[in-house]
């Protein structure tokens, strides 16, 4: 899913929706708010309900509507309440966003005052109405879009408010936790036929077509319709109906894909009946009910709760199915690393996907027991391991070990708050099996490193971890960008196996010789800077380069020798002939 301009991030899992309420036929306009009188101050609000923040995804490791503030993603709008008087203010300003703090500016609209007190009520909800100084909110059942790493609340698909009492204009700060006003269905659905399916969402719904357990909404291709709104002052009160523009998510599952879909709905019975899936065929205009149901519940769906449902699309029929994604397989890819102490503060790990598959088996098993426990789902992905931030993992045993199929994967030490470091790597393995071709490690006391079986490398960065040896993809052909550095016992280092390097930068080691490959194939910069390395060994490292092509940056296809004990009486014709530039840093 596209990330959105304008939203609130959430997270979800899965249930069910229909019909209800009661009529009004007034038109859907919104009372106008009296311009502001010109005071403003700054409120910070606390978005809860919960004290974890994840995005929209299906989480693995919770059962709740999970809330995290996103800066300029979303709409906030505020209404203030005083003496009978309701000011509605849309989309306010976010001027600052940290983890579950929003910060924004509320200026006092007109027929507010200053010298009272008044309730403030904060609104996130795709359909809000001003009406008879009564706030109201759409609460009408309605399928959403998957449910991705980016996906969000922009659209206020998933409604939630707060409401303070008695604020005055000399509070700065206010707790304001957020109500949910509905539940989630969570359909994971896996597309098993060999054509792409293409839906105006999903839904759930009773399998009599007759019981109602939540507030109607509009179905799909249906267009335009009456839709339920309550009165958040007073939810007491019946909720009313107003004509709404009604939109649709547009989804297409390809073949083998496996995609997360949502489902909000507002519960109005204390039971849940027997239901049945419905999925919208876009295509055909037409809905898909499934062959099977599941069966009825007592209890109400509760607000803010996330409910799972498992489904499989054959082609020709629709089936709900146990669920496929509670346990990981059992033969997943690993890369285990050490530490010479449990870190009391955390480690900061980046972690990237192969595949959206990935997303859903990969788990980190921090109490060294072998075994995936609750809150070992990794449901944070670093997609770019140099721009995206780390996550905090906490574990409680020295030796921790990731499970899945992982292409990108950067760790370092723990340093402390001046800067020292107090927990340092002292392994790391990673199975001959992995997928992983980003490694980015730094900061250990990793003596020896065996990298031979990882065939897919394409960069390594391995800097300052006391290594003495270390040994490259047997099968290297993949390395594109190759960083060793920073390990002073490091004597020497084969890299015959990595042909087709690009970037090559072996600096401050302690280096006396170098293994090449015949000659590089497309090596465009090398630096070789603070080693041991003697004139016969940079002399012999320049043969290996392959012939310059057409500069395009001028930084290309140089190599910096400096700082050796050969740098100065290197003869570096060879790498002249071949059209190079060798630094090695005499005047």
């Amino acid at each position: 899913m596209i990330n959105r301009k304008i939203s609130l991030s959430l997270l979800l899992s899965l249930i069910i929706l229909a019909l209800s309420a009661c009529t009004d036929r007034s038109i859907n306009t919104p009372e106008e708010t009296p311009s502001s009188d010109g005071q403003t101050y700054t409120l910070r609000i606390t978005a809860g309900p919960s004290p974890e923040t994840r995005s929209i995804i299906k989480d693995r490791n919770s059962k709740g509507i999970i809330l995290k503030w996103n800066e300029g993603m979303f709409d906030l709008n505020i209404a203030f309440v005083q003496e009978g008087k309701v000011r509605l203010q849309r989309g306010v300003e976010i001027l600052e966003t940290k983890g579950e703090y929003c910060t924004f500016e509320v200026t006092l609209p007109k027929g507010i005052d200053a010298d009272k007190k008044f309730d403030l009520y904060g609104i996130v909800a795709q359909n809000i109405l001003l009406k008879n100084g009564r706030l109201m909110v759409g609460v009408g059942a309605r399928p959403l879009y998957e449910l991705t790493k980016y996906s969000n609340n922009q659209d206020g698909y998933v409604p939630v408010y707060f409401c303070t009492k008695e604020v005055s204009v000399f509070d700065k700060e206010i707790k304001a936790d957020f109500v949910h006003l509905g539940s989630l269905a969570v359909v994971t659905l896996k597309n098993s036929s060999d054509k792409p399916w293409r839906l105006a969402g999903m839904a759930v719904r009773p399998a009599d077509k007759v019981t109602e357990f939540y507030h109607k909404g509009s179905l799909p291709f249906v267009g335009n319709a009456r839709i339920p709104y309550l009165n958040i002052m007073n939810l007491k009160e019946a909720p009313v109906d107003y004509m709404t523009a009604v939109t649709y998510p547009d989804v297409t599952i390809a073949p083998g894909e496996t995609q997360h879909l949502g489902f909000w709905f507002r519960a109005n019975t204390g039971s849940t009946p027997e239901v049945s899936l419905v999925a919208y065929d876009a295509d055909g205009r037409k809905e898909i009910i499934s062959t099977n149901t599941r069966p009825a519940r007592s209890g109400a769906m509760q607000p803010g709760r996330a409910y799972n449902l498992y489904a499989e699309w054959s082609g020709t029929e629709l089936k709900l199915v146990a669920p496929f994604d509670k346990e990981p397989p059992s033969d997943l890819p690993t890369i285990k690393f050490t530490l010479n102490d449990v870190p009391s503060e955390g480690i900061l790990l980046s972690i990237s996907p192969s595949s959206q598959e990935a997303e859903s088996t990969a788990w980190i098993d921090l109490n060294a027991n072998g075994t995936f426990d609750p809150g070992e789902a990794i449901t944070e992905f670093q997609y770019d391991l140099r721009k995206d931030n780390m996550t905090l993992y906490k574990p409680t045993e020295t030796t921790l070990t990731i499970h899945g199929d992982i292409s990108g994967f950067a760790v370092s030490g723990v340093s402390n708050k001046d800067k020292e470091m107090i927990n340092w790597l002292t392994s790391l393995e990673v199975s001959d099996n992995s997928p992983l071709s980003t490694l980015v490690v730094y900061n250990g006391q990793i003596k020896s490193g065996d990298l031979s079986g990882l065939k897919r490398l394409k960069e390594l960065e391995w800097v300052a971890n006391g290594t003495e040896t270390i040994t490259l993809p047997t099968d290297g052909k993949t390395l594109q960008s190759v960083i060793v550095s920073g390990n002073p016992g490091l004597k020497t280092i084969d890299i015959s196996t990595a042909p087709n390097t690009i970037m090559l930068f072996l600096e401050e080691n302690g280096l006396t010789s170098i293994t090449c490959p015949a000659s590089f194939k497309d090596l465009w910069i090398g630096s070789l800077k603070g080693n041991k390395l003697d004139k016969l060994a940079l002399q012999s490292f320049m043969l290996h380069l392959n012939k310059a092509g057409q500069r395009y940056y001028n930084w290309m296809y140089s190599l910096d020798i400096s700082e050796n004990p050969g740098s100065a009486d290197a003869d570096t014709s060879a790498a002249a002939a071949k059209g190079w530039t060798v630094i090695n840093g005499v005047e």
